[in-house]
């Protein structure tokens, strides 16, 4: 969102100790002037004008003049705003490798963001609760507000299907107690919130490739058939921590000439911090290293590859991703005539996307997800999103 303030004003202290930092920052720019005058009753609130006409909302004078220190030579306003009016949606993108939050109004307005590690219960690193409280709380430090003003929850959450569907909603409830947020959360798979973050219609098909991997048919914005999504020891082929699995098989047969050599080896020996000193057997550093890695780690190793996708051996490895998920999504019964949404970090860019369009070309990709997350909590409430507005305000 063009001209918002830096995140610098967005750290959410003030006289007391907010306590621990989510990784990431809330961002509570408004675009637009009448962002600036839209309440006339209600308590006041502060705004400061950071550049044209957009404005940030401050919740005291406190935090004003901690922020004015910070050498903003802003306009403040003492503005209206009626709160008791407004709908705050909270969504929430959470995912193996990342937990993404964002506050938005019906019209797609960006109140404010956080993001934190992921929340998988399988892959994850850390606590999952923990850290989308500290996803929640970015987002509502950014925003200026607090949980009890918040309308609607909706999170789609990997992880979410029926094998572990009632522990993981307790989980996430008890994550959005600790940041305040007392409201019950819609809690759906996140392929649902993807799909319905870009689709045009409630008919369609999803095909999601990050830290897992999974296709779905969908029937009016509802999960009706699914593909693969099974989990990294029995499924998720062609998925982000497959592929940085494969990766890390390769170099263990490069290392052991039961492969074929690989430019790869040293780059991943490096990023692992595995010795290849003459004294030392670098395979067995390799095992020592990744032997306690998660799958959500795994997948942090794809974009290494990327920076050797020219290496044969690396080809072949995204050739065969590309060609998992195809075959995972063909599954379904995909025609011609389908919606197909592509989502996830692996299909975002790069050489496994630009497979995939060989075979569907000018496939879209639901960039942000959580958009969907929100669009379901306006669906709670009885409202519409703009979704278009609230993914510009995004980029």
């Amino acid at each position: 969102m063009g001209g918002v303030l830096g995140e610098q004003q967005h750290s959410g202290q003030s006289g007391a100790d907010p306590g621990p930092q989510p990784v990431g920052h809330g961002r509570a720019g408004h675009s637009g002037q009448q962002n600036a005058e839209r309440g006339t009753q209600g308590p006041t609130s502060l705004w400061i004008r950071c550049s044209g006409t957009n404005f940030c909302r401050f919740g005291s004078e406190e935090k004003l003049t901690l922020f004015a220190r910070s050498g903003c030579d802003g306009i403040v306003r003492k503005l209206n705003e009626r709160v008791a009016g407004v709908a705050v949606l909270l969504g929430v993108d959470l995912g193996g490798s990342s937990i993404r939050a964002v506050l938005t109004d019906e019209n797609g307005r960006l109140l404010g963001q956080g993001r934190s590690a992921g929340g998988n219960l399988r892959s994850s690193v850390g606590d999952p609760a923990g850290n989308l409280k500290l996803a929640t709380r970015g987002a509502l430090l950014g925003a200026g507000l607090t949980g009890a003003e918040v309308t609607a929850v909706a999170i789609g959450a990997a992880g979410a299907a029926e094998a572990r569907g009632f522990e993981v909603a307790q989980l996430l409830a008890r994550g959005l107690h600790q940041a305040g947020v007392s409201r019950s959360p819609i809690v759906v798979p996140d392929t649902e919130i993807a799909y319905r973050a870009v689709a045009a219609t409630g008919d369609g098909v999803l095909l999601l490739a990050g830290t897992g991997a999974i296709a779905v048919r969908h029937r009016r914005w509802v999960t009706a058939v699914r593909r693969d999504g099974l989990g990294w020891l029995l499924g998720d082929l062609g998925s982000g921590a497959w592929l940085g699995l494969a990766a890390l098989r390769a170099v263990a047969a490069d290392l052991d000439a039961r492969g074929p050599r690989t430019t790869l080896t040293p780059a991943l020996l490096a990023r692992l911090d595995v010795t290849t000193e003459s004294a030392s057997d670098p395979r067995q550093g390799l095992i020592r290293a990744v032997d306690e890695l998660r799958p959500a780690q795994f997948a942090a190793l794809t974009p290494l590859l990327a920076d050797h996708a020219d290496d044969p051996v690396v080809s072949a490895l995204f050739d065969q991703a590309a060609g998992l998920l195809w075959e995972t999504v063909e599954a379904l019964g995909l025609t011609a005539d389908d919606e197909l949404v592509l989502a996830g970090g692996l299909l975002a860019g790069g050489p496994v996307r630009e497979r995939i369009e060989t075979r569907r070309p000018g496939v879209r990709h639901a960039a942000h997800p959580v958009v969907g997350a929100c669009a379901l909590a306006a669906t709670a409430a009885d409202l519409t999103l703009d979704r278009e507005a609230l993914t510009a305000a995004l980029r």
